[in-house]
């Protein structure tokens, strides 16, 4: 867990980036997709809203094979090594949450929490 983690910027649309707290940034985000940055790691990725009663938004950084998942409950979560085509399986499963937890959770991907 990044215990120190200072500020991410969130962009939505054509509005200006605005500067949040990881414990900020869910609520803002709340049903609409956006791009995070996460500048003290040179970190970005677009996250997608999506429908589910346990997961607000998803996010996949091809470049290194990570999953970025934010939960409704709170919590930001970062998996290690996930393919691309699970990525979309997810997106297009009938229940995320499930097919997040069938896909990745229980597969044992390295994870991170960030939030």
């Amino acid at each position: 867990m990044y215990a120190a983690l200072p500020l991410v910027v969130v962009s939505i649309g054509e509005a200006p980036p605005q500067a949040l707290s990881l414990q900020e940034a869910p609520r803002l985000l709340e049903g609409v997709s956006a791009h995070l940055s996460i500048p003290v790691f040179d970190w970005d990725v677009m996250l997608q809203a999506v429908i589910s009663s346990n997961v607000s938004h998803v996010g996949y950084r091809p470049e290194s094979k990570q999953l970025v998942v934010i939960f409704k409950g709170g919590g930001m979560y970062i998996y290690d090594g996930v393919a691309e085509g699970v990525f979309k399986s997810i997106l297009g499963a009938e229940s995320i949450g499930k097919a997040l937890r069938a896909q990745v959770i229980n597969v044992g991907y390295r994870t991170t929490k960030v939030a």
